[in-house]
């Protein structure tokens, strides 16, 4: 899915943000508070996940899916803040 021009989740920024915003016709100001309040909400579910439901198991999958989810909520709180 593109954001603004870029397809690469890693190098969205701020800039295209904001072309989303403007491409669907709202506030960018309302788009980076929404990105950056659902990052938030998927770190805190994430964290839950990880030391409650998901303690048990012992795989190397979901350790690494854990640090990808948690590195790019990171990266979009960042970015956007």
């Amino acid at each position: 899915m593109k954001i603004g021009d870029e397809v690469n989740p890693e190098k969205v920024t701020k800039k295209n943000w904001e072309a989303l915003a403007d491409d669907i016709q709202i506030s960018p100001r309302y788009v980076a508070l929404r990105v950056v309040l659902i990052a938030n909400k998927i770190q805190n579910v994430r964290l839950q996940l990880v030391t409650q439901k998901f303690a048990p198991y012992k795989s190397d999958c979901l350790y690494r899916l854990n640090e990808f989810i948690a590195n790019s909520c990171e990266i979009a709180i960042r970015r956007l803040s």
